[in-house]
């Protein structure tokens, strides 16, 4: 169970470095911890924890920039290609055949086969563990304010701006080192019943569909 930590969702981190080469690594250690401003926390570090300079913890350090694009279940062998550990210069999106498209706010790339990306920009830095000397310096957490959500139009809620469909979404998760994807409804939800106003921050807005669609590949 403390290996395993699931169920956890999966997601692309793209990043550039300080020259400029790109880079994508698989994440499954992110949560959101607010909603307004929306502020999510990840911990980037290689499996073995020998280097917690991993590329992509170098790159949001130097650029304070990246790109959450949240992988769904068509698209698991791209993400599983991509977990290896691989030399700075190698770019993951090459090796992968995913297709790099412009971000809005940040410099580094999106993920055009993704249909959810958190634009993201760096805010705090904590370390983790600091009591075990045997870990001191190898895991830290991430917090970082999301400047921009783009959803596919696909996944949203007909009628609806910024209101997600949970039956149209296929998430990939992660679940004792295995990827699954979601089943069948298991139960109806009283809190689904709630009208969202209610209980939702107000205030957020969406991205117009055509900002997103614009850069969607043809016939996807």
């Amino acid at each position: 169970m403390i290996g395993a930590i699931v169920p956890r969702p999966i997601a692309f981190v793209s990043t550039l470095s300080r020259d400029g080469v790109r880079n994508l690594a698989p994440f499954s250690f992110f949560t959101g911890v607010s909603a307004r401003p929306p502020i999510i926390c990840f911990c980037p570090m290689r499996r073995d924890g020998a280097n917690p300079r991993k590329d992509t913890l170098a790159n949001i350090s130097a650029t304070r920039e990246f790109v959450v694009n949240v992988v769904s279940e068509e698209f698991a062998e791209q993400m599983n290609m991509t977990s290896g550990e691989y030399p700075p210069e190698v770019d993951e999106f090459e090796l992968s055949g995913l297709t790099p498209i412009p971000s809005d706010l940040v410099k580094p790339p999106r993920v055009a086969e993704c249909p959810v990306h958190l634009e993201a920009v760096l805010t705090a830095r904590h370390p983790l563990a600091e009591h075990d000397p045997s870990r001191q310096g190898k895991l830290v957490a991430l917090e970082v304010r999301v400047v921009r959500v783009f959803v596919s139009e696909e996944l949203r809620i007909e009628g609806e701006a910024n209101r997600i469909d949970p039956t149209k979404w296929r998430p990939l998760i992660m679940s004792f080192t295995h990827f699954f994807g979601l089943g069948p409804r298991v139960y109806p939800s009283t809190l689904s019943q709630i009208p969202e106003h209610i209980y939702h921050p107000r205030g957020a807005r969406a991205v117009p569909a055509a900002a997103y669609t614009s850069h969607r590949r043809a016939g996807e």
